[in-house]
This record gives C-alpha cells, structure tokens and sequence, in this order.
C-alpha cells in the first residue's frame, strides 16, 4: 500500500507501507511499519515518480512513538545487509510537534542569518513556521 503527498499534481513524498500490525481486538491496528521516500523526479507523461531519494524507515505505533532508521539517500531498503547509520526514537505526539518546531526554528534562523538570496523561503513557508512557532521567542546571544 502506497499514499503520495501530492502538490500541484507531482506526489513530493511517498509512504510505502510495509507491514501493518493487527491488535488483540479483532479489527484494530496498533502499528504501521513504512518506508518514506522525497520524490525527486517526475515521469513527463503521467507526473508518476520517476526518480525518489530514501528518507527513513518507520514505526508508528497506536501511542504515536515512532521509531526512526535513517540510512542515507542511497541506501536499498530491500538490502537486508545495510547497517543503520542513526536511529532516533520519537515518544509520543507532542515529540513530533516538537520535532517541526525545531525545524520551523532552524529555518527561521538560517532565514535571519542568510536572509532569502534565492527565494526559497516561500511565504507559505513562512506562515507555517510562524504558526508553529506561537508561543515561542528566538533569543539571540551575541
């Protein structure tokens, strides 16, 4: 089973999902098992993914903690013989929401240290990181 995160018709991220785990109660899932990819090709004729860089494996269980296997953009997930480079375990929602707020942060930063030379940093962006960032304050130490 596959889901495509898809934007003006070109999936950007595909989940392959590789096991799903049933729980005790019959009909109930507790786990999912998946391989995430960042497509970065795009077939001409139908938008389909022609090319996609690896991201992570995952485990996402029924308590929202994740467990992550990072391995590099070239790693095979079907090489059983690779080794993990980095492993990280992610507790629970709020971790996860922590986690984009770190990154809505280190994109802030970079934005106020390199300011926006290529305009990557799209206003949407920066309402997001906004968004995500209420609450919080960016203390600079000089």
């Amino acid at each position: 089973m596959k889901f495509y995160l898809v934007k003006n018709d070109l999936p950007k991220f595909e989940i392959d999902v590789t096991n799903i785990t049933d729980g005790l109660d019959e009909g109930t899932k507790v786990a999912v098992d998946f391989n995430i990819y960042q497509a970065c090709s795009w077939d001409s004729e139908d938008n389909s993914i022609y090319e996609k860089n690896f991201i992570s494996e995952v485990y996402f269980k029924w308590d929202y903690c994740t467990h992550w296997r990072f391995h590099g953009m070239d790693y095979n997930p079907s090489d059983i013989e690779s080794e993990t480079d980095s492993y990280y375990h992610i507790c629970g929602s709020s971790s996860i929401t922590d986690w984009m707020i770190m990154f809505a942060f280190v994109r802030k930063v970079m934005y106020e240290i390199l300011g926006d030379t290529t305009n990557e940093y799209s206003e949407m962006d920066k309402i997001l990181d906004t968004q995500l960032l209420v609450g919080h304050k960016i203390v600079k130490e000089e």
